[in-house]
């Protein structure tokens, strides 16, 4: 049914009368044009119906929003709904959008923001989607959505979540540290919300054609902070992440534009791929970045097609383990210093390089590799890979 001001809200039950509809949504019955943007109960609303449709324009958020049954659909049928938070108090360590449980979620033509009377106080993330208590399988899909702001964590964070699809979306954090999009098989421990116990995976999530991006408007750098960050714990399996267009934005020192942690026994990284993006890293410390000090490896990382822009590296490993099964091809490639590999990987297995489009006077650095293993470089320049190992090729044009 349609309120006066066009909101429609469906109910599981009983249909709900007008003036009830407007009361769960705290929307006016009529609203004048250039008016401040009003308060909205969306808690109340999603309460009471799985379908809520929201006005165009702007919406005042005093409090987080809690999603945990299955198939609730949130969205704005013409045009955008802005939903502004303003300041949580005590709770700003939690999502403003906490959709953990809350299977088959659908959002579209929604921005969450965090640029109005919270302009100094952060929120945990913008939105949690996760798996609830009983680990039921969680999957959501995001359709035009913006999030952008300050976000402590990240502005989406996906714990354990799987089968998930993102179309058209951005996804921004301004706060120092945070990222703009988190998979981890985990609660992080900056992020009040819903535990769960540890199902330990966190496979198949596909973007299309999204904005991922970080910033500081409030200072010269952004330690920390990455476009999509990919955290693997102890005996975690993360990956089947994919990436279909879109870019990467992260322009200024201390970030990245792909963050993979490999840490504790058992935990890895087991596939992500990359198909014609765009990465804007200028004066970001690596476009990929790869840290596993424990022993595990990240593995089956694939970039086909696009473009990437940085000031010092391409491709950063720290620990002496190995990479495994990585794919750059068709990559264009601007950016590096001399006497900085493009690539710099300590120890690789299986792995092809295509970096014929790489200006930078060394483009790529292996230190060690298995005995047989194959080891593809193609570079128009000089490319140092071990002498003594069997089976790796050099392609120096």
């Amino acid at each position: 049914m349609r309120s006066a001001c066009g909101a429609t809200i469906r109910a599981r039950g009983p249909v709900l009368k007008t003036a009830l509809a407007a009361m769960l949504l705290g929307l006016p019955a009529t609203r004048a044009a250039g008016q401040e943007a009003r308060r909205i109960d969306l808690q109340a609303a999603i309460n009471q119906s799985d379908v809520v449709q929201i006005p165009a324009g702007d919406w005042l958020l005093d409090r987080h929003v809690r999603v945990a049954r299955p198939n609730v659909r949130i969205e704005c049928p013409s045009g955008m709904a802005r939903l502004i938070t303003v300041a949580f108090g005590p709770e700003r360590q939690t999502p403003i959008l906490d959709a953990t449980g809350g299977y088959g979620l659908l959002l579209r033509n929604i921005e969450i923001s965090t640029y109005g009377d919270a302009q100094t106080a952060p929120a945990g993330a913008g939105l949690l989607l996760g798996r609830d208590e009983k680990l039921s399988p969680m999957s959501a899909k995001l359709d035009n959505v913006l999030i952008r702001g300050r976000f402590r964590v990240a502005a989406l964070v996906n714990v354990a979540g799987e089968c998930s699809g993102f179309y058209n979306c951005e996804f921004t954090n301004s706060e120092p540290g945070g990222h703009a999009v988190l998979f981890v098989a985990q609660h992080p421990q900056r992020l009040s919300a819903h535990s769960h116990p540890r199902p330990q995976t966190c496979l198949q999530n596909a973007f299309f054609n999204c904005s991922l991006g970080v910033n500081n408007p409030f200072g010269p750098r952004c330690d920390g902070s990455a476009c999509l960050a990919v955290e693997s714990l102890e005996n975690d399996t993360i990956g089947d992440i994919t990436l279909f267009g879109g870019g990467f934005s992260a322009k200024q020192p201390g970030s990245f534009g792909v963050l993979i942690r490999c840490r504790g026994r058992g935990g890895h990284v087991n596939g992500l791929a990359l198909y014609g993006l765009r990465a804007e890293c200028n004066e970001s410390e690596a476009v990929i970045r790869v840290d596993q000090p424990d022993g595990q490896t990240a593995s089956f990382v694939t970039w086909v097609g696009g473009s990437a822009v940085f000031s010092k590296r391409f491709v950063h490993v720290l620990g002496e383990f190995a990479i495994s099964n990585w794919k750059i091809d068709n990559v264009h490639l601007t950016g590096g210093v001399p006497e900085v590999p493009v690539v710099q990987v300590p120890h690789a297995q299986r792995c092809w390089f295509d970096l014929t489009s790489a200006a930078a006077p060394w483009p790529i650095q292996i230190e060690k590799s298995t005995r047989g293993d194959v080891i593809r470089v193609q570079a128009g320049r000089r490319a140092e890979v071990p002498k003594e190992l069997r089976g790796t090729r050099v392609e120096n044009e």
